[in-house]
């Protein structure tokens, strides 16, 4: 049976608006033998708004299937958001999740992941920057 895996990962763990986040999904082959047809489905991109957002870059459709990967080889496909002020309103966090999908003897086989950045420069504070700091006149 192919033993695919799928790692996704962004190249920063926070980011603020106006930054470009970098994400990779990084597709392994660990089987002793190739494998045909691997389709890399983007299953989401949102904020803590639970907005559905885009991609600003991505490969073309015809790269998101891979028509063959051979035993122990790789294959990784770069993805680009430019974070935006209402992303970072409520703090929180982008999430993207995508999914791999393969054929199998057996039937079809999958494996999801996610990748998540942080968001920074809210208005309100969060536990990565700590609550936001107030002066007080009560001194």
């Amino acid at each position: 049976m192919p033993a695919l895996s799928l790692l996704h990962f962004a190249d920063k763990y926070s980011a603020r608006a106006g930054e470009t986040v970098s994400f990779t999904a990084l597709i392994h082959n660990a089987s002793q033998g190739p494998v045909a047809a691997v389709e890399l489905i983007s299953r989401s991109l949102t904020n803590a708004n639970v907005e559905q957002l885009a991609f600003d870059s991505q490969p073309g459709p015809e790269r998101m299937t891979i028509p063959y990967l051979g035993s122990g080889e790789s294959v990784s496909l770069d993805f680009g958001y430019i974070v935006r002020q209402s992303d970072v309103l409520r703090g929180g966090e982008i999430v993207s999740a995508m999914e791999i999908r393969f054929a199998t003897d057996c039937g079809w086989a999958w494996d999801t992941c996610e990748a998540v950045v942080n968001m920074r420069g809210s208005h309100r504070g969060s536990w990565l920057q700590g609550p936001e700091q107030t002066a007080s006149s009560d001194l």
